[in-house]
């Protein structure tokens, strides 16, 4: 079974998926777990510890306050959806797990 975890930023979600990573982990022995991250979050030290292949995705919000991002936020949403699916292609996971984030949506969207 390949299990893919989506989240990161903070250790707000990620504690809690480290922990269900180790018990699927317990559950099925042989699962084969990677880790779809943000670029500078803590959660790459955490899920490399964990055995667990990392890879990153850029991180697009929407900007609270007028801004120029809002002109190219449809552009890097869309970059980012495919850079989600590009990964799932290589790891096909038979499971997405997350707590949610805005590094999870595009991953859980694709999935």
């Amino acid at each position: 079974m390949n299990i893919v975890f989506a989240g990161g930023g903070s250790l707000g979600p990620v504690t809690p998926l480290i922990a269900t990573a180790r018990a699927l982990q317990r559950l099925e022995p042989n699962a084969q777990c990677a880790w779809i991250g943000t670029p500078t979050g803590p959660e790459r030290s955490l899920a490399e510890a964990e055995g667990m292949q990392f890879s990153s995705l850029p991180v697009v919000k929407l900007p609270r306050y007028p801004s120029l991002k809002w002109l190219t936020l449809p552009f890097d949403w869309l970059r980012v959806r495919h850079l989600a699916r590009t990964e799932l292609d290589r790891l096909k996971p038979d499971v997405v797990v997350s707590v949610g984030g805005f590094t999870a949506t595009p991953v859980f969207i694709e999935a």
